[in-house]
């Protein structure tokens, strides 16, 4: 040991003597948990996130340097402890929102259900009616399909008739045409 550091050591001011009567304390990350009120864990975020130096300590745990005015005198009071199995008020006031979460869901997921059914009956309705309504319209044009060839072959038979009747009109008009001496004689 150098003199510098014994007379330090006798006087009792060693380096973590001299940083606590600057206001600053080397604490764990267990006991910077206990005096913030957080985990161990929680801690070492907190450490993290406001500059805190860390350094090694002499037993392999890591030291953060705070000053004093940093941390509160106080830790903030935790809930207390609830045996294992037992649930918070918080959390059975969690537990009965997310039943009537639940039913209500249940009772939405039922009523989206009966549309669906309804809405494939409405589907199957409608495509019945379609194929109804593509039978009738293959139906109606078979029976004009029959009506316009009974048509023509009525039209066909009058032609025929009517240029039967013309001729004989022609032949009797021809006859008629005739003096009736001739047509006596034959």
């Amino acid at each position: 040991m150098t003199s510098r550091a014994f007379g330090r050591a006798e006087q009792g001011q060693g380096a973590g003597v001299a940083e606590q009567d600057q206001g600053e304390q080397l604490l764990t990350y267990a006991e910077l948990g206990a005096r913030l009120g957080v985990s161990a864990d929680g801690a070492r975020t907190r450490a993290k996130r406001t500059g805190w130096p860390v350094v090694p300590g002499n037993d392999g745990k890591a030291r953060v340097r705070v000053r004093a005015g940093e941390l509160p005198e106080q830790p903030p009071e935790r809930p207390p402890e609830r045996p294992a199995g037992q649930p918070s008020e918080q959390g059975a006031i969690t537990a009965r929102l997310l039943t009537e979460l639940r039913q209500a869901q249940a009772v939405r997921l039922a009523d989206l259900r009966a549309d669906l059914e309804q809405a494939r009956a409405d589907a199957e309705l409608w495509r019945t009616k379609a194929e109804q309504g593509r039978v009738d319209a293959e139906r109606e044009q078979a029976v004009n399909v029959l009506l316009r060839e009974a048509m023509e072959r009525e039209r066909d038979m009058h032609r025929a008739l009517v240029d039967e009747l013309r001729a004989r009109a022609d032949r009797l008009e021809a006859e008629l045409r005739r003096p009736w001496w001739r047509r006596l004689i034959g």
